[in-house]
C-alpha cells in the first residue's frame, strides 16, 4: 500500500510537524525497503544496543514489545523510515533539528520513547563507518557511544519508561555524526564560544583581562538582569565597550564570575585580544557517569587537547568552554570547598550568562521540580538539602559560563582564580 505524505499527517495527527517532515518525502519513498526495516531486525538492534551499552532488559523490551507495536501500524513504519532517512541517508541530514521531530506519546503512549531510541540505534552503523574513516581510537568511540545508556537510565528512573524523548534523540545525533566525543570523564563538542565577553592577554605578564560586550544589562551583583523574570530596578546598569585603534575600554569581568560596574582602559600595544564571541572552542559536557573528581577532569581535558590535535587537526580551537548549572558561583555559599562542583568551578575563568534556574532545578531535584514548589522538593542528598535551604531563604539559582584557554594548559592549577585573588 502506497502511503502519501498527507496520509501520514492525517492518520498520525502530525499537522504541527508538517514543515519539518515534508522535506525529502519523495526521496525516502524511493529508498523505502520492501519487507522488514533493517534497523528493526533483532540482530541489528542487539548489535547496536551493545555499542550503546544498553542492558538486556531494554533490548528485550524493544524486540518483544516496541518493534511489534510499531510494525503493526503501516503508517508508523513509514514514518520511522522517513525520519531515519532524514537523519542518516539525506545529503542534508536533519542532525541539528532532530529534537524538533514529533514525540508520539499522545499517539502510542510509552512506545513513543522506544520509537526515538530505535532511531538512535539505527544510526550506530553510520557512526561506526564515520569513526573508522576518521581513525578514532576504539576506546574513545566506545565511551562516546555509551552515553546512550546514561540517558536511558535517566528516563527509566524519572519517567518509568524505556527509551528517550526527541530532545535526547537530537542530543545523540552529535555522538553519531562526529560532532561529540567523550575523552575520559568529559564530553567535547567542537563549537563556538557563546560568551558575551572579549578576552585580552597582557603581552608582559600573560595575565588575562575580560571585558563585557557593549549594551548588556547587569544587576548589582554583576549578573545578567531580568533572568527568570527577576529585575534589579535600583541596581541595574548597562555595560559599555569602546574599541579604538590603540585603546579599548569597558567593564571588566572577574574570573570569579561577575561583571563590574567600574571601567578600565587597555593599551593595545600592551594587551592582545585572544578570544571573543564566536571563536572556535571545545564545549565541555559532563555525563552522569559517576564521580567527577578534579583529577579525572584534568586528565580528560589535557588528553582531549591531544586527541583533537591528532585525529581532528582541522578543527582548530582556542579554548575549552562550559556553560552549566554546575558553574553557579553561588554554590560557594552552601557547598564544601572540597566538593567536586566547587573544585571544578575554581579551575576555570568564570563569567555571567543570561540563563536561569531551570536546568539547576532539573539536575538537582529531578524533572518534577519544574512543576512543583520548593517545599515539595526531595531532600535525599546533601546537594538537595543545601540547595533547598538556599532557595527557601529567597535565593535564586542560575547557570554560569566558563572557559580555559588552550594556551594555558595543563589544566588543574586554579590558574585564573589564583591570579584574581592575588
Amino acid at each position: 500500500m502506497r502511503i502519501s505524505f498527507d496520509d501520514i499527517i492525517a492518520k498520525l495527527s502530525l499537522e504541527d510537524y508538517r514543515e519539518i517532515l515534508k522535506s525529502e518525502w519523495k526521496d525516502s519513498e524511493k529508498t523505502f525497503p520492501h519487507g522488514k526495516l533493517p534497523f528493526l531486525r533483532t540482530e541489528q538492534i542487539e548489535k547496536s544496543a551493545k555499542l550503546g551499552n544498553l542492558d538486556a532488559e531494554t533490548v528485550k523490551y524493544l524486540v518483544e514489545k516496541a518493534v511489534p507495536e510499531i510494525e503493526k501500524d503501516s503508517y508508523l513504519i513509514r514514518l520511522i523510515w522517513h525520519e531515519y532517512h532524514l537523519l542518516y541517508l539525506s545529503d542534508r541530514p536533519l542532525k541539528s533539528n532532530a529534537a524538533k521531530l514529533p514525540h508520539l506519546e499522545n499517539l502510542i503512549g510509552e512506545f513513543a520513547y522506544a520509537f526515538n531510541l530505535l532511531l538512535v540505534l539505527a544510526g550506530y552503523t553510520h557512526a561506526i563507518k564515520l569513526h573508522k574513516k576518521l581513525g578514532i581510537p576504539d576506546d574513545i568511540a566506545k565511551d562516546t557511544y555509551s552515553d546512550l545508556a546514561v540517558w536511558c537510565s535517566f528516563y527509566r528512573e524519572s519517567r518509568k519508561v524505556t527509551g528517550l524523548t526527541t530532545r535526547i534523540l537530537g542530543w545523540m545525533q552529535k555522538h553519531l555524526s562526529g560532532k561529540l566525543f567523550r575523552v575520559g570523564r568529559l564530553q567535547y563538542v567542537w563549537s563556538e564560544f557563546p560568551g558575551k565577553i572579549v578576552v585580552y592577554r597582557s603581552r608582559k605578564t600573560g595575565l588575562l583581562q575580560a571585558l563585557a560586550e557593549d549594551e548588556l544589562n547587569f544587576n548589582s551583583a554583576g549578573q545578567f538582569d531580568g533572568v527568570d523574570g527577576i529585575y534589579d530596578k535600583k541596581g541595574v546598569w548597562t555595560s559599555r565597550l569602546e574599541c579604538g585603534n590603540s585603546l579599548v575600554s569597558g567593564n571588566p569581568v572577574s574570573p570569579l564570575g561577575f561583571a563590574e560596574k567600574r571601567k578600565i582602559t587597555l593599551n593595545l600595544s600592551e594587551w592582545e585580544k585572544v578570544m571573543s564571541h564566536g571563536d572556535k572552542v571545545l564545549d565541555i559536557h559532563i555525563p552522569a557517569i559517576g564521580p567527577m573528581t578534579i583529577e579525572l577532569c584534568a586528565d580528560s581535558i589535557n588528553r582531549a587537547s591531544d586527541f583533537f590535535t591528532e585525529y581532528l587537526s582541522e578543527r582548530h580551537f582556542k579554548a575549552f568552554s562550559c556553560c552549566s548549572w554546575f558553574l553557579d558561583m553561588q554554590f560557594e555559599e552552601f557547598l564544601s570547598e572540597t566538593s567536586n562542583v566547587i573544585r571544578f568551578q575554581r579551575e576555570f575563568f568564570l563569567y555571567p550568562i543570561p540563563v536561569g534556574a531551570s536546568e539547576s532545578l532539573w539536575r538537582i531535584f529531578g524533572e518534577g521540580a519544574l512543576k512543583s514548589q520548593v517545599k515539595d522538593y526531595p531532600r535525599n542528598t546533601s546537594m538537595q538539602k543545601s540547595a533547598a535551604a538556599f532557595l527557601e531563604k529567597g535565593g535564586h539559582l542560575r547557570a554560569g559560563g566558563s572557559f580555559y584557554l588552550k594556551d594555558d594548559l595543563p589544566f588543574g592549577r586554579q590558574l585564573y582564580r589564583k591570579a584574581a585573588l592575588a
